[in-house]
This record gives structure tokens, C-alpha cells and sequence, in this order.
């Protein structure tokens, strides 16, 4: 077996543990389904990503780049 495939088996493996959470999450994400454009219903979708990032161990917070737009930051932490 060479070093990628080991490595993509290792991501298979790792993903598919997670198969059911990341479905949840999709499912979750998708059940808010805000207009791109009314910033006010982008609540709840920045709501679940935030608690799901923070759980897996990121720092998050929200970021006004222009007027509309409205995107949120992720770092990774330690």
C-alpha cells in the first residue's frame, strides 16, 4: 500500500465514524433555509455553525467584510 493510499484510507475511516453527525448537521443547517440576502435569517444558520465549529475546537467569530456580507472567521485552536 503506497503513503496516499494509507492516508485516504485514514480519511475514509476517519469520516465515516462521522457519518451520522455530519448528517445531523446537514440536516440542521439545511432545515433554517435562509434568503442570502436578509441578514436577519442568517441567525439561526450562524447559530449551528458556530456551536459545531466550537465543539470541534475552533474559534469563531462573526466579521463584516462590506455593507451585505456578513461571514464568519474560523480559527483553528491549539
Amino acid at each position: 500500500m503506497s503513503r496516499m493510499e494509507g492516508r485516504v484510507g485514514a480519511i475514509l475511516e476517519y469520516l465515516t465514524g462521522r457519518r451520522r453527525s455530519m448528517f445531523d448537521l446537514l440536516v440542521e443547517l439545511a432545515s433554517h433555509e435562509p434568503p442570502s440576502d436578509v441578514k436577519e435569517s442568517q441567525v439561526a444558520v450562524q447559530a449551528s455553525l458556530i456551536r459545531a465549529l466550537t465543539e470541534r475546537g475552533f474559534a469563531v467569530r462573526l466579521a463584516r467584510r462590506a455593507p451585505a456580507e456578513l461571514l464568519m472567521e474560523t480559527e483553528a485552536s491549539g
